[in-house]
């Protein structure tokens, strides 16, 4: 698996179509049916460079439209993170993996990029050092996280939150990829770093562009396996359906989701549209 598909899968997570003009937007309207009041489905990136995030007055103004901002998961738990580390422990080391010669080096150079050795995680699955380095890749000191600004701006207008989806969901999924593939992939990004930053700036340059195909189209060509796609993306999608048609028919609201979740045939605008409501772009 590519350092790339990493990167992706963790800002959730590229051909550009013939009606690509019509389809840059990060931000969709959907409506009809059982919805009484337009809601909102927002493509977000997990983190980035603060002047690469666009929080467009568009954004605020649909927000402010909505009664609930629903992200991927509840960000205003208190428990979030200790579930988290919960999840990533490992009775299995990550330098069981590996010859004692070749962790040692993966050791010296993810504390080089990190500043801390590999060796504090070993006790943990080898996606929460792939987590740590996808942070390093970011090429600026100011770091945001889109989904925090989105939550910060609700706050101003008394808009509660809510998660579409459990920790032990997002978790699960990402623990469908075997532990030893993610312990190559962490080798591969430790020991070419420099490729997973100019990936990232790839994959920020594609979505800067607005066009959720182009976003899937980059995820699908990076080298994802089927079963991991399956399991990060369409698995997923399907299960958020049911959950976004009941929160929306109470009453409107604001999906912020990662953006390699809206395009393709088994994304979230295609599974709406074939539950036959009306899904268009917010141009912006």
């Amino acid at each position: 698996m590519k350092p790339l598909v990493i990167i992706a899968a963790f800002a959730l997570v590229i051909a550009l179509p013939a009606n690509a003009q019509k389809k840059s937007s990060l931000l969709w309207e959907i409506s009809g049916k059982d919805f009484k009041q337009p809601s909102y489905l927002f493509g977000t990136f997990h983190a980035m460079c603060k002047t690469d995030f666009d929080f467009h007055d568009s954004i605020k103004a649909k927000l402010s439209k909505t009664n609930l901002l629903v992200e991927e998961l509840d960000m205003t738990d208190a428990s979030l993170q200790v579930k988290m580390m919960q999840s990533m422990a490992s009775t299995t080391t990550i330098a069981s993996y590996f010859p004692d010669s070749s962790f040692q080096q993966m050791n010296k150079r993810f504390q080089e990029i990190t500043g801390i050795p590999l060796s504090m995680l070993n006790n943990f699955k080898p996606f929460m050092g792939m987590s740590m380095l996808m942070l390093k890749s970011l090429p600026c000191a100011e770091q945001v996280q889109p989904e925090m600004l989105l939550i910060q701006y609700a706050k101003t207008k008394n808009i509660p939150v809510k998660g579409l989806e459990q920790v032990e969901e997002q978790l699960a999924a990402i623990n469908k990829q075997p532990l030893d593939s993610q312990a190559i992939s962490l080798q591969k990004m430790v020991m070419s770093f420099d490729s997973v930053q100019q990936a990232f700036s790839k994959l920020t340059a594609v979505y800067k562009t607005k066009n959720i195909d182009s976003l899937y189209a980059f995820i699908r060509s990076s080298g994802m396996d089927d079963a991991f796609e399956t399991a990060l993306l369409s698995e997923r999608n399907l299960r958020w359906i049911p959950r976004i048609k009941a929160i929306a028919a109470q009453q409107p609201s604001f999906f912020a989701v990662g953006s390699g979740h809206l395009g393709g045939d088994q994304g979230v605008i295609a599974l709406l549209r074939k539950e036959g409501y009306t899904v268009k772009p917010v141009l912006y």
